[in-house]
């Protein structure tokens, strides 16, 4: 049982390095924040239109973010389903190899009842 258990521990340090750190850009807030001069007046570019202009980047940057995260988001669960079925496989195959064993060992000895089981048959035939 011992190389069983450490072929499981050594597939399972290299499992959580598999999955990257999501690499989605993140909207850029400075985008909302209302630009200043030198001299320390607000942007001269028609105030509305230009926070407008702004909010609607940011706006799409934040889509564009919250679209990356979730799509990392379900690209990781999938994983973490695959990872829990195939460590679930190999817990029931562990289990079912020891469950197994005595079966075959008892049709066995079946066998080996019925083989003596018809010698003592044939025997007793033979002395009629």
């Amino acid at each position: 049982m011992a190389p069983i258990v450490a072929q499981g521990q050594g597939e399972a340090n290299g499992g959580p390095s598999d999955h990257p750190d999501p690499h989605c850009p993140r909207p850029e807030v400075k985008r909302i924040k209302p630009a200043y001069t030198h001299a320390g007046n607000i942007e001269d570019c028609g105030f509305v239109d230009c926070c407008n202009k702004k909010a609607k980047i940011y706006n799409r940057q934040a889509q564009e973010y919250d679209a990356c995260m979730h799509s990392n988001s379900d690209n990781a669960g999938a994983e973490l389903k695959r990872v829990q079925s195939d460590a679930n496989e190999r817990i029931h195959r562990i289990a079912d190899a020891p469950n197994a064993r005595p079966k075959l060992i008892e049709s066995k000895i079946a066998a080996a009842v019925h083989d003596a089981n018809q010698v003592s048959q044939d025997k007793a035939a033979e002395r009629k």
